[in-house]
C-alpha cells in the first residue's frame, strides 16, 4: 500500500528506518511510503486518513503514518488544508475547531481562517468563517494602540510580545517610558561601576561644573 500524489520529496533509502529518520527531519512532513525492492522513500504532506482516495495498492510498498513531532494538518503555514473537511478528516479526534492555515483554491493563495468543527451531520461540511490575512491584521493591530511611548517605533513580530519598540535616543525600558541617565559615573540602571576607568570622564552634553574639571570640548552632546 502507497499513498499517491501529495508527494513532498521522493529519495533512496537502503533501509525503512532511513526513510523514516528523514521524515523526521521534514517540518511538513505526514507520512511515508517505502519500496522494499527498489530502496526508494516517498515522503508525503498527507496522511491517508485526510486523503483515502489516493491511499491505494501497491506492490512492495509499505505505508507508515509520522507518529512523532508530526505537524497537525493546517496548524503552520507551511502546511495549509485544502479545507476544513480536510483538517478534520486528518486529525480525527484530535480535531478543534480553531484556526487554521487553508488554501481553498490550491493556488498556493494560503489564509489563516476559521473552522468550526463541531459539525454532527454526516457527510456535512464543517462551516469556515474566513478571517482574511488575519495573521497580518492581527501583527498590524498591535501596533495600531501606540504601545510605544517618546516617540518609540513599533515594529510587529521580533519577541514573545508579538512587537517591539525601537529605541529613541535617550531612553530605555520595554516601552520607552524611563528616561535613560548617561552618566557612566553613577551607571544607568542597567549596569554596575566596578573599577575606576570612567571616574571624572565627560558625560552625556558635559559638565565641567559639576566635574570640578576643564572643559572637555565636546563635538556634539557626547
Amino acid at each position: 500500500m502507497r499513498l499517491g500524489k501529495f508527494v513532498l520529496k521522493t529519495m533512496s533509502a537502503s533501509a525503512p528506518y532511513i526513510c523514516d529518520i528523514r521524515c523526521k527531519q521534514e517540518i511538513t512532513s505526514q507520512s511515508y511510503s517505502y519500496n522494499r525492492k527498489e530502496e526508494i522513500c516517498k515522503l508525503s504532506n498527507r496522511t491517508k486518513e485526510a486523503r483515502p482516495e489516493n491511499f491505494r495498492s501497491a506492490p512492495s510498498w509499505f505505508y507508515i503514518m509520522r507518529l512523532n513531532g508530526r505537524a497537525p494538518l493546517g496548524s503552520i503555514l507551511q502546511l495549509p488544508a485544502l479545507s476544513c473537511q480536510e483538517i478534520k478528516a486528518s486529525e480525527g479526534k484530535d480535531a478543534i475547531t480553531n484556526k487554521y492555515w487553508l488554501n481553498l483554491t490550491g493556488s498556493g493563495k494560503t489564509q489563516l481562517m476559521y473552522c468550526d468543527l463541531n459539525f454532527r451531520a454526516v457527510g456535512a461540511e464543517p462551516s469556515i468563517s474566513i478571517v482574511v490575512e488575519l495573521y497580518e491584521v492581527e501583527r498590524r493591530s498591535l501596533c495600531s494602540n501606540s504601545p510605544c511611548f517618546n516617540n518609540g517605533t513599533c515594529q510587529a513580530g521580533y519577541t514573545d510580545k508579538r512587537f517591539r519598540c525601537k529605541c529613541p535616543l535617550g531612553f530605555t525600558a520595554v516601552y520607552y517610558k524611563k528616561a535613560r541617565s548617561f552618566d557612566f559615573e553613577d551607571g544607568n540602571g542597567e549596569w554596575e561601576k566596578t573599577g575606576r576607568a570612567f571616574i571624572h570622564q565627560p558625560t552625556f552634553g558635559d559638565n565641567p561644573v559639576a566635574r570640578h574639571r576643564e572643559t572637555a570640548q565636546l563635538q556634539g552632546d557626547w
